[in-house]
């Protein structure tokens, strides 16, 4: 990487001003643990992987959101909690300032009448590349529209460089 010292200081300026992310999906091949050490490595340092919504973890989220929060639709949920991701992204985007993003493996869950969500990625994510150019495009709208200016300044500042420094070891 020709602009490791540059990557290195967007790193470190992104760490002192975190965005908590939290994934939840019940599949374990999509968010795998190896894919999200990748994208930890690349600066998304904050990241927490659940795999079901129960009631304490309901009570966390509404507790202490995270700033962005990225929900399988189908078989995150126990049954007394809500009936499926969407209602999920209903409470958290009506009750929290999360960045509420959306998926599913199959697209046509994806084309329901709720729209109480922020966000959708529409393809799954298989690599952590995938998931790292996926983020940025989340991050880039939560900055836009959701944060606070002066909430994250370090981590936007410290997000600009490193994907200045990605984009040009590319070329």
């Amino acid at each position: 990487m020709r602009n490791k010292f540059l990557f290195m200081i967007g790193r470190k300026l992104m760490s002192l001003g975190k965005l908590k992310i939290y994934i939840i999906d019940d599949q374990e091949t999509y968010f795998s643990k190896n894919i999200l050490e990748i994208v930890k490595k690349a600066g998304f340092s904050s990241i927490e992987r659940y795999y079901i919504v129960n009631k304490e973890l309901l009570e966390k989220l509404l507790s202490d959101p995270p700033d962005i929060i990225i929900l399988d639709i189908k078989g995150i949920t126990e049954k007394d909690v809500a009936k499926n991701g969407f209602g999920i992204a209903k409470v958290m985007f009506e009750k929290t300032n999360s960045y509420v993003v959306v998926t599913s493996a199959h697209k046509f869950y994806l084309h329901e009448t709720h729209k109480q969500y922020d966000y959708v990625i529409q393809e799954r994510l298989l690599t952590a590349v995938d998931l790292i150019d996926e983020l940025t495009n989340i991050v880039e709208n939560y900055l836009k529209y959701k944060i606070n200016f002066y909430k994250k300044i370090t981590f936007r500042i410290g997000f600009k460089i490193v994907k200045k420094a990605l984009m040009s070891s590319t070329d």
